[in-house]
C-alpha cells in the first residue's frame, strides 16, 4: 500500500530539467534593501544614455532574439584560447563616426565568458573585460540620439551570453525540514560578480533609457527572453536577484505588450513552487515587484486578478518556508483587500485554511498579517467571516505559547479593528469567553493573563459570564449525580455478591434491569464536551479594547507587537529642563558648559567599545552618553576643534554600538539617552527677520534658509534618537516615563526651526513616536492642533506646518470609521481655517492632502469642506486661486452625488467668478474641472441646476476673453452642455439673450436720463440760473 501510495506522488525533477526550468534551486534569501539600484540611485541619468544611428538595421524577424547566442558557445567557461583577446581602443581616441562601430565591437568582444572558479586564471584578459564593460556603461549614458536596430539586438546577444547560464545550487536537502533555518545560512556568491554587476549595470541603463524604443527592442526582449532571465531569479546570490528585480520592474513598466505575460509567468513560479519543489531563491523579490504591480491594478478588479489571489498569493502561506518572503506576501495580500473590501472574506477564510497547527512562529506571521487584512475590511465583510475567525482566534488566544496568545490580544490595540468588535460583540464575546475565563485562572503567564482581564462590554460581559457559570454549575450537578448512581449501583452489586445462591439470579437480574434502566436516563442527559472540543470552539482569552489611536506604521510592527495595558502611567512630575518623569535628575554641572561656555580642559576621548570587555560596554556607553552632554560654540568655527571632532567621534560610535546591541534597553540607559538627547536638542531657536516678508508670502519660499552652524552634532544626535526609537529592543512601556507629554512638546517646539534638514528628522521621529507610544496619540494630535490654533489666529509665522501636516496625512489616513467626533471638529476648527493664511503656497500640497483624506473617509463631510473654502476663497489672489481649484477637484472626485447637490448651487456661482476671472490661468484652472470624468458626470446629472448659473459667464468668456486657449476650452465646456440637453442649452440662452436686451434697455434709459440731466445743466447755466435736480429723477432712472 505504501508503494502504492509513493508511485502516486510527482517525481523529482532530474538536475538538467530543474536547471532548465528554473535556473536552480532553493537556497538562503537575503534582505538586502531594494533601494541599492532604485530610480534614484547611481543610475539616475540614464535617461540620457542611447546610441546615435543614423543608419536603419536591416529587418528582423520576430524570432530573431532567440539567435543571439549564436556563435558564442565556443567561448564560454574559458575553453578558447585568448592569445588574440587583447583590449579595444577607448571612446574618446576615435572620431565621432566611428563611435557606434567600436561600440559594437566592443558588445562583440565582451561575449566571452571566462571561468571565475580558478580565480588566477586569465587574470589580464578578465581586467580586459572588465574595462570594456565600464566603457560600455559610460558610453550608453553618455551619447545621444535612439538606438539602432543593430545595437539593441548587439546588446541583447552580450546580455545573454553573460547572464543566461546553468546555476550550481547549493546542497540544501537537510534544510528543508525546517524552513526557518534557510534564511540563517549564508548565501552562494557568484563568483563572475565582478563582470555580472556591470552587465546588469548596462542592461539596467539600456532597458530604463528614453532614447530606447520599446517597439523596437520587444523584438529581442521577447517572451523567450523574459522566461529566461526569470529564471535567473532563483540564483543564490541575492546581489544578482535585487538588480532583476529592478530590471524586472523597468521590463514591466516600458513593455506593455509583455505585462499580460510576465503575471502568467511569475504566475507558473508561484505554483511551481508551491504544488511541486517548495525550493526557490526569489519568491520574495517576485513579490515586491508584485506588490508594485497590484498597486497599480484599475478598478474594478478583473477576474483574471482575483483568480491570482485565490490560486497563487493565498497558497503561498503554505510552505514551510514561508519566514522568508512573508513580509512582501502580506503586503501583496493588503494591496488587494484594499483595491476591493468585498475580496476580505476571501482572504481571510485562506487564511484560515493554511492557518499553522504546530508552529507558533508561523501563527504570529499569520496573526500580523491577518491585522493589516482586518484594517481594511467593511463591517458587512466581516460579519460574514467572524464566526470561523474569532473561533480561531480563541484557540490562539489560549495557546501555551505566550508570544501567539499576546499577539492575538494585541488586536484589540488596532482602533478600526476594536470598533467592528464592539459592533458585533455579541457574537463574538459568547465563542470567545469560556478561554477568557480560562486563560485568567490558569495561564502561566503573566502578561497574558493581565491582558485577558480587560473586558469589552460590561453589560454583555456579565451576562456571558454569568451564562459560562451556569453552565460549569450544570456540569458539576451532572458530574455529582453520575458519581451517585455509579456509588449506587456498586453497592447493589456487592450486596448481590454475598447473597445466597438461590437469590443469586433475581438479584441478577434486578441488576440489568436497574443497570439498563439507568443507562437509559444518562443517556437523555446532556454529555460533557471534552477539551479537544472545547478549545476547537471557543478556544482562548479575549482583550479589552485599547485607548489608542487607528493604525500603527508598518514601520514599528515586529513579532512581539506593542505594549500592553498593565505598564505603569507616567509620572505626574517632569524636569523643567529636559522633559523627564519619574524622578530624574539632570546633571547640573551641564549648565557651565552650554553654548560654548568654557569647556573644561579634562574633555578627552573615551576607549572604543571594541577595546573593552562586553563586561564593561554598557558602563562605557553610558559614559560616552555623559560626554557628550557637553555642548559646544558652532558660531565661532575654529574654536574648539579637537574637542568637537572628539564628540562627533564618540556620537558616530555610540549609534554604531546601538544599532548592533543586542537584548532590551534597561531604564538607566533610557534615562541616560533621553538625557543626551534633551540637553543636545532643546534649545532656543534664533528666527530669521522675517516682519517685512509677510507683505508678500511667496517671499518665503524662495528665501534661503538659515541652517543651524551646530548640525554636524546635531545630525549625529537626530540619527541616533531615531535609531532608539525605531528599534525593536526599545521597550515602550519602559520608555515612555521619559519620552511623555514635555520631552514631546519641546520635539513639537524645534518644528519651527529654520533649517529643513532639522525639520525632516523631526517629521520621522515624530511619527515614530506616534507609532509607537499609543498613550501619547491623543495628547500629540492635541499638541498639534494647538500649534495651527496659535499659526491661524496668532502668529501667522511657523517654519514646519508643512511637515507636520504630513505627518497628519499619514494619521488621518489611519483613523478608524466611523470618524469620531474629535477628528470632525479638528477638521472644521484647524485643517480649513489653514487656508486662510497668506503663506498658504507654503504647505497647500501637505494640507489639500489632508483635506483629501477627510472626504475619502467620510463622504458626509464633503458639504463641510467646500462651504468652507468658499468661506476662505481668496479675493485678490490668483495664484491661491488656483490652488483651491486644484484642491477642489480633488475633493470634488471623492464626492457622491447626494453631497454634491447640497453645496452645488454655491459652489458653482464661485466657480462662474473664476470662469470670467481676466487672469487666465484661473479661468482655464475652473475650465479643467470638465475635463474630470467623475466632476463631469456630476454637473450632467444636476445641469438643470448649474448650467443655468454658469451660463451667462461662459458666453461672455465666448465672446470677450482676451486669451485664445480660455476661448477655446469654453467653446468645449458650451458643446458639452449643448449635446448633453439641447432643449436646456436653449432656454439658458434665450434667457440671457432676454437678460442682456433687458440690461440694454436699462442702459440706454440711463443714458438718456444722464443726457437729459446734462442739458438741463447746460441751459440753466447758460441762464445762471440754479439747477435743481427733481428727487424723482434719479429715482425714475433707477426704476427703469
Amino acid at each position: 500500500m505504501i508503494k502504492q501510495l509513493l508511485s502516486k506522488l510527482p517525481r523529482k525533477s532530474s538536475k538538467s530539467s530543474a536547471n532548465r526550468d528554473h535556473g536552480g534551486n532553493h537556497a538562503a534569501n537575503s534582505n538586502a534593501s531594494i533601494g541599492s539600484r532604485g530610480s534614484n540611485g547611481k543610475f539616475a541619468n540614464s535617461n540620457s544614455s542611447s546610441v546615435a544611428a543614423n543608419n536603419s538595421a536591416p529587418d528582423a524577424s520576430q524570432n530573431l532574439g532567440n539567435k543571439i547566442h549564436q556563435g558564442v558557445n565556443s567561448k564560454l567557461n574559458g575553453d578558447l584560447g585568448f592569445s588574440q583577446y587583447e583590449g579595444l581602443p577607448g571612446f574618446k581616441d576615435v572620431p565621432s563616426s566611428e563611435k557606434q562601430n567600436l561600440f559594437i565591437r566592443k558588445l562583440n568582444l565582451c561575449c566571452v565568458v571566462f571561468d571565475f572558479t580558478e580565480p588566477m586564471k586569465n587574470l589580464k584578459e578578465k581586467e580586459i573585460k572588465r574595462q570594456t564593460l565600464q566603457d560600455l556603461v559610460e558610453y550608453v549614458t553618455s551619447v545621444s540620439g535612439k538606438f539602432s536596430e543593430t545595437a539593441v539586438q548587439e546588446v541583447m546577444k552580450m546580455v545573454s551570453a553573460n547572464l543566461f547560464r546553468t546555476f550550481t545550487p547549493q546542497p540544501r536537502e537537510n534544510k528543508v525540514v525546517d524552513g526557518v533555518d534557510l534564511e540563517e545560512d549564508e548565501p552562494s556568491m557568484d563568483s563572475a560578480w565582478p563582470h555580472l554587476q556591470i552587465v546588469y549595470e548596462l542592461f539596467l541603463r539600456f532597458v530604463s533609457s528614453s532614447e530606447t524604443d520599446a517597439k523596437l527592442a520587444k523584438r529581442y526582449i521577447d517572451q523567450s527572453f523574459i522566461l529566461k532571465l526569470l529564471d535567473l531569479f532563483d540564483s543564490e546570490d541575492p546581489r544578482e536577484r535585487e538588480y532583476l528585480k529592478t530590471i524586472l520592474h523597468r521590463i514591466y513598466g516600458k513593455f506593455m505588450v509583455h505585462r499580460p505575460f510576465i503575471r502568467k509567468a511569475i504566475n507558473s513560479i508561484f505554483y511551481q513552487f508551491i504544488f511541486e519543489t517548495e525550493k526557490y531563491n526569489g519568491i520574495a523579490e517576485l513579490l515586491e515587484i508584485l506588490g508594485s504591480i497590484i498597486n497599480g491594478f484599475a478598478l474594478p478588479l478583473k477576474e483574471e486578478h482575483k483568480m491570482f489571489l485565490v490560486r497563487a498569493m493565498i497558497p503561498l502561506h503554505k510552505p514551510r518556508c514561508l519566514a522568508m518572503y512573508h513580509q512582501p506576501l502580506s503586503y501583496c495580500i493588503a494591496q488587494f483587500v484594499e483595491k476591493d473590501c468585498k475580496l476580505a472574506d476571501t482572504v481571510i477564510r485562506g487564511l484560515l485554511k493554511y492557518w499553522p497547527i504546530a508552529n507558533s512562529s508561523k501563527e504570529v506571521m499569520f496573526l500580523n498579517e491577518l491585522e493589516e487584512v482586518l484594517e481594511a475590511t467593511q463591517p458587512p465583510e466581516f460579519q460574514r467571516c467572524m464566526v470561523p475567525l474569532f473561533q480561531q482566534l480563541a484557540r490562539c488566544l489560549n495557546s501555551s505559547h505566550f508570544q501567539v496568545a499576546e499577539r492575538a490580544l494585541f488586536l484589540w490595540n488596532n482602533d478600526p479593528i476594536e470598533n467592528l468588535i464592539r459592533q458585533n460583540r455579541k457574537v463574538i464575546l459568547p465563542i470567545i469567553l469560556p478561554a477568557l475565563e480560562k486563560n485568567v485562572g490558569s495561564h502561566w503567564n503573566q502578561a497574558v493573563r493581565s491582558l485577558t482581564l480587560n473586558d469589552l462590554d460590561h453589560e454583555l460581559f456579565n451576562e456571558c459570564l454569568l451564562k459560562f457559570h451556569e453552565d460549569e454549575k450544570k456540569e458539576v450537578e451532572i458530574r455529582a449525580r453520575r458519581e451517585a448512581t455509579w456509588r449506587r449501583l456498586e453497592e447493589i452489586a456487592a450486596t448481590a455478591a454475598a447473597s445466597d445462591a438461590t437469590a443469586a439470579a433475581p438479584c441478577k437480574a434486578l441488576i440489568c434491569s436497574a443497570a439498563v434502566m439507568i443507562k437509559q436516563i444518562l443517556g437523555r442527559l446532556p454529555k460533557k464536551p471534552s477539551k479537544s472540543s472545547e478549545n476547537r470552539e471557543f478556544g482562548g482569552p479575549s482583550v479589552a479594547p485599547s485607548s489608542s489611536s487607528s493604525k500603527s506604521t508598518s514601520d514599528f510592527q515586529s513579532n512581539r507587537p506593542g505594549t500592553s495595558n498593565n505598564s505603569s502611567p507616567p509620572g505626574p512630575d517632569s524636569a523643567p529642563l529636559l522633559g523627564y518623569s519619574h524622578g530624574m535628575k539632570p546633571t547640573q554641572v551641564l549648565n557651565p558648559k552650554l553654548n560654548g561656555s568654557s569647556v573644561p580642559t579634562p574633555y578627552e576621548a573615551l576607549p572604543g567599545f571594541r577595546d573593552v570587555p562586553n563586561s564593561e560596554k554598557q558602563n562605557l556607553f553610558i559614559r560616552k552618553l555623559n560626554s557628550c552632554c557637553v555642548l559646544f560654540d558652532f558660531t565661532e568655527p575654529t574654536r574648539d576643534l579637537k574637542e568637537k571632532d572628539i564628540k562627533r567621534q564618540a556620537l558616530l560610535e555610540l549609534v554604531d554600538y546601538f544599532t548592533s546591541a543586542n537584548g532590551k534597553f534597561t531604564e538607566t540607559v533610557m534615562q541616560e539617552v533621553i538625557k543626551m538627547v534633551s540637553v543636545n536638542l532643546f534649545r532656543p531657536l534664533t528666527p530669521q527677520p522675517r516682519e517685512n516678508k509677510l507683505s508678500e508670502a511667496f517671499d518665503l519660499e524662495e528665501e534661503e534658509p538659515m541652517m543651524e552652524p551646530a548640525w554636524p552634532h546635531l545630525q549625529i544626535v537626530y540619527e541616533f534618537f531615531l535609531r532608539f526609537v525605531a528599534s525593536p529592543e526599545t521597550d515602550a512601556k519602559l520608555a515612555k516615563r521619559y519620552v511623555d507629554h514635555a520631552f514631546v512638546l519641546k520635539l513639537l517646539d524645534l518644528f519651527d526651526s529654520e533649517d529643513p534638514r532639522e525639520r525632516e528628522y523631526l517629521k520621522t521621529i515624530l511619527h515614530r513616536i506616534y507609532g509607537k507610544f499609543m498613550v501619547h496619540r491623543p495628547f500629540i494630535r492635541k499638541a498639534i492642533n494647538n500649534i495651527f490654533f496659535r499659526f491661524i489666529f496668532e502668529a501667522e509665522k511657523h517654519n514646519g506646518i508643512a511637515e507636520l501636516l504630513e505627518v497628519l496625512g499619514s494619521i488621518i489616513n489611519g483613523l478608524a470609521l466611523p470618524l469620531k467626533e474629535e477628528h470632525k471638529l479638528f477638521l472644521v476648527r484647524a485643517l480649513i481655517p489653514l487656508h486662510k493664511p497668506r503663506c498658504l503656497p507654503m504647505y497647500h500640497q501637505q494640507l489639500s492632502y489632508c483635506i483629501a483624506q477627510f472626504v475619502e473617509k467620510d463622504c458626509k463631510l464633503t458639504d463641510t469642506v467646500i462651504r468652507g473654502l468658499l468661506k476662505y476663497w481668496p479675493i485678490t489672489s490668483s495664484s491661491k486661486e488656483v490652488m483651491f481649484l486644484s484642491e477642489l477637484e480633488e475633493v470634488l472626485e471623492a464626492t457622491q452625488p447626494a453631497e454634491f447637490q447640497r453645496c452645488m448651487a454655491p459652489l458653482f456661482r464661485q466657480v462662474a467668478h473664476c470662469l470670467s476671472s481676466s487672469h487666465f490661468q484661473v479661468a482655464e484652472r475652473a475650465l479643467y474641472l470638465w475635463n474630470n470624468d467623475h466632476i463631469e458626470n456630476l454637473i450632467r446629472q444636476n445641469s438643470k441646476v448649474i448650467l443655468p448659473i454658469i451660463f451667462p459667464a461662459l458666453e461672455k468668456n465666448g465672446r470677450n476673453h482676451w486669451n485664445q486657449v480660455v476661448q477655446s476650452l469654453t467653446v468645449n465646456v458650451r458643446k458639452i452642455f449643448a449635446d448633453s440637453d439641447p432643449e436646456l442649452f436653449e432656454e439658458c440662452l434665450r434667457q440671457f439673450q432676454e437678460n442682456e436686451a433687458k440690461a440694454e434697455e436699462i442702459k440706454t434709459k440711463q443714458e438718456a436720463t444722464w443726457k437729459r440731466l446734462e442739458e438741463i445743466a447746460a441751459t440753466k447755466a447758460a441762464s445762471s440760473e440754479a439747477v435743481l435736480v427733481p428727487h424723482a429723477t434719479p429715482s425714475s432712472t433707477s426704476s427703469s
